[in-house]
């Protein structure tokens, strides 16, 4: 039986060299094109019908290669990183990444670096030799690819690939800080003092507060998927109706979160997807599929879709849609003789890459102000004074003016979850 195993290995070894050394002579081809396709990239390095690859070939030292990925390396061995090891080092490359980009932002015209950059510095300075970096890289990009089920592996893969911009990590980073830091206002004003828990009730009626959009439905299916949570990390707390909500935001020993934190996720995506289903749907409806996206009829058509847009996020999305400034945007708006247009599709894609702010209620209601509820809702939640309070620290923490009648602008906003969220 061992001597059948080593042979099963030795023939995988020998068909892999063989395929592999084809597509090292296609990628050192004069004829190849120069660019790097991200698709056929993660291809080379997925599994082999289930089975890990011994072995990497690099991709060469083309400049169209990114820095962090050159090489002419014939064989890169294969590590097997688990998903711990492969999302501590997406996590460290994004701390890193923050503090690189914040302390470029306090100089003059200092910009963000690029995700693909900034990986190439990131392990240059941490693995020093031109070897280990080339074995850090090509490994972590199999981890991307093996555990890409994963809701935050996902996103760094997609950001990678230039799929989605950097602001969709940081925007849902953001939503769920301002959501805990919501939570430990009201159990402030709530209980005089942190104590990591409030009632059942508030934080059925926060989820409302703060995700001031969403249907009852889904507020219930949050409350659902909290409960699934807390009946396993803090069952005595919660059968007496109390949320020990600090459980909610914690991560496990392979860096998972629960079934809340899921769930969260899950509603963002599906209200980011719809909203630009939505919007391809009407730009079909309104150019026959066939003629290019003008910008009136961009606008009319977001309009359309989302009635209480307000003008400058509407310029926001025309602007990315159409990869333009603002000012060539605004000089272009009521220009006959040129006027703006692009590929429906085109105009598509550009719009998903960024951030999606979720649709205000469609009733006008906020609170206690009158409305009927979102869609299939039973009403308005009454907004308690602490509630209110609670906004307002929250406004107050994130630098904005304090508004009774105004969500916090963490509730709008939709980020982009994977296909297995954490």
């Amino acid at each position: 039986a061992r001597v059948e195993q080593e042979l099963v290995a030795m023939f995988r070894a020998l068909n892999e060299t063989k395929e592999e050394l084809e597509y090292y002579k296609a990628c050192h081809s004069e004829s190849r094109k120069e660019e790097f396709v991200w698709e056929e990239a993660f291809t080379r390095l997925a599994d082999q019908e289930g089975e890990p690859r011994l072995f990497f070939l690099g991709f060469g030292d083309g400049k169209h290669i990114p820095k962090f990925l050159r090489s002419k390396e014939s064989r890169i061995e294969n590590q097997q990183l688990t998903k711990r090891e492969t999302e501590l080092m997406i996590k460290e490359i994004w701390r890193a990444k923050k503090e690189a980009d914040d302390a470029a932002k306090k100089e003059e015209g200092g910009k963000r670096t690029d995700l693909k950059n900034f990986i190439y510095t990131y392990l240059a300075q941490t693995y020093k030799t031109p070897d280990a970096i080339t074995a850090v890289a090509y490994n972590l990009l199999w981890g991307v690819k093996r555990y890409e089920y994963d809701a935050d592996i996902e996103l760094f893969m997609n950001v990678l690939m230039d799929e989605v911009d950097e602001d969709v990590y940081h925007d849902q980073v953001k939503l769920m800080d301002d959501f805990l830091f919501l939570l430990r206002a009201l159990d402030e004003r709530t209980n005089g003092r942190v104590l990591g828990a409030i009632t059942l009730a508030d934080f059925e009626g926060l989820l409302h507060e703060f995700f001031y959009s969403k249907t009852d439905e889904q507020v219930a299916d949050m409350v659902e998927a909290a409960e699934e949570d807390l009946r396993v990390k803090a069952p005595e707390q919660f059968d007496q109706k109390v949320v020990a909500y600090e459980y909610l935001f914690e991560e496990d020993e392979n860096f998972d979160q629960g079934p809340f934190a899921e769930c969260v996720r899950d509603q963002h995506l599906a209200a980011r997807t719809q909203f630009v289903e939505e919007v391809r749907r009407g730009l079909m409806a309104a150019t026959g599929g066939t003629k290019p996206v003008s910008l009136s009829v961009a606008q009319e058509i977001l309009l359309s879709v989302d009635p209480s847009m307000k003008p400058k996020l509407m310029y926001e999305y025309l602007a990315r849609g159409f990869r333009v400034s603002m000012n060539t945007l605004h000089e272009k708006i009521g220009d006959e003789a040129k006027p703006l247009e692009i590929p429906l599709g085109t105009f598509v894609k550009h719009l998903r890459m960024g951030v999606i702010l979720q649709k205000g209620r469609q009733d006008g209601g906020k609170g206690d102000k009158g409305g009927k509820g979102g869609k299939g809702g039973k009403g308005p939640v009454k907004r308690r004074n602490s509630f209110v309070l609670a906004v307002q620290a929250l406004k107050q923490y994130k630098g904005e003016e304090s508004d009774d009648d105004d969500m916090p602008a963490g509730a709008k906003k939709e980020g982009k979850k994977g296909k297995k969220g954490k």
